[in-house]
């Protein structure tokens, strides 16, 4: 086979004089065209795609791997905010492993900051069974510390989850101080102190506390107005209608307070009265319930409804009872509403703070004002 000395070029027939390719005169011994010429092109170019197959095997391999950790990385967020942070911890750490990743890394650091938030309030809710209410919000400040230097998603989770076990431990806490029979005073600051925390189960906590203030003052005001002690009853009541300014029992009893107090001034204070001895009831007030409990505190409960039988309006209606038991307590007790009309439904709710056995309840007589 011939060849061109100059260019290299395969020369198909021995009697051409130039080379086809470069132009060439060919020699006329025909055995200098018996061996190939490099040509002087060739070594550049392997050269040249040499390197180039090593840059596409290197852009190609770390595509692939820049690929891998992608995946790992997202695969680890999609785990953490569902929770499981110890398999998501492994991707991150996949994907700081098979690429430089620097959000891996800090996600990495982000998955044990968000594991120790949940340890601590883990430990916040054993504290919080045991009572240890201070422990338990020593825990919590100590599971917002762990978190406070990142941001996202998975932080916005850990965040309500801090919030909501902070509001529940708050909850818990007052629900302990009601169990040990707080004053009206310490109701009024634990009343205040529900209002801050948001939530529905605080809402129910706040109508538990003003439950509270407004039998607790219903009782009291109750005994003052029967030992005709007007201003104090007023007094009680005004301060409680500022917590509970919502309550019908309470701005009827103040009602109650302000006529009793205005007829006793005039000397018009002679209210009707009438038996509601068993065999001697002759009286326009029919009683449909009547019942002597021990309440969730421990105390004795009376609980007593009736109806206005009568063709005219009934005010400040008031009934006598007995309680007998380990001890006798007679007690008298105005109803609500402040005004019944006839056919309407009237009642009381009475604590006897200083009882706690079960008696036996006695009705004695009804006394009221005809409107």
């Amino acid at each position: 086979m011939a060849y061109c000395p100059y260019c290299g070029t395969h020369i198909s027939y021995k009697n051409e004089k130039y080379c086809i390719a470069c132009g060439e005169t060919l020699p006329t011994d025909l055995g200098q065209r018996l061996h190939e010429t490099t040509k002087w092109w060739k070594a550049p170019l392997l050269a040249f795609t040499v390197a180039i197959v090593a840059i596409i095997s290197t852009y190609s391999y770390g595509s692939y791997a820049k690929s891998a950790a992608l995946q790992a990385f997202q695969d680890g967020e999609s785990l953490a905010l569902e929770g499981d942070y110890q398999q998501a911890g492994e991707k991150f750490h996949n994907a700081m492993s098979t690429s430089t990743f620097p959000a891996a890394k800090l996600n990495k650091q982000l998955i044990n900051a968000v594991s120790q938030a949940y340890l601590h309030l883990n430990q916040a809710e054993e504290h919080t069974t045991n009572g240890d209410f201070q422990d338990a919000f020593a825990s919590v400040d100590k599971a917002e510390k762990q978190v406070s230097l990142f941001t996202g998603k998975l932080v916005d989770r850990v965040v309500t989850d801090i919030v909501s076990t902070r509001n529940q431990i708050a909850i818990q806490s007052i629900q302990a101080k009601l169990d040990k029979e707080p004053s009206i005073q310490e109701l009024k600051v634990l009343l205040a102190q529900a209002e801050q925390i948001p939530g529905f189960d605080s809402n129910d906590v706040e109508e538990t506390i003003r439950e509270r203030i407004i039998q607790f003052v219903y009782t009291r005001a109750n005994d003052h107005l029967i030992q005709r002690e007007y201003i104090e009853a007023q007094e009680l009541v005004e301060d409680a209608l500022y917590y509970t300014p919502e309550s019908s029992r309470l701005k009827n009893l103040q009602q109650i307070v302000t006529e009793e107090q205005i007829a006793y001034e005039i000397g018009n204070n002679n209210p009707k009265r009438s038996s509601l001895k068993e065999d001697e009831n002759s009286s326009p007030i029919q009683i449909t319930k009547k019942e002597a409990t021990i309440n969730p505190d421990g105390h004795v409960r009376v609980t007593v409804t009736f109806k206005n039988e009568a063709t005219v309006p009934l005010s400040r209606i008031g009934i006598q009872y007995v309680l007998e038991g380990e001890t006798e307590s007679t007690q008298s007790v105005y109803a609500t509403p402040a005004e019944l009309q006839p056919g309407e439904t009237g009642t009381f709710t009475y604590i006897h703070h200083d009882l706690h056995h079960e008696h036996s309840l006695s009705l004695m007589e009804v006394y009221w004002h005809s409107s």
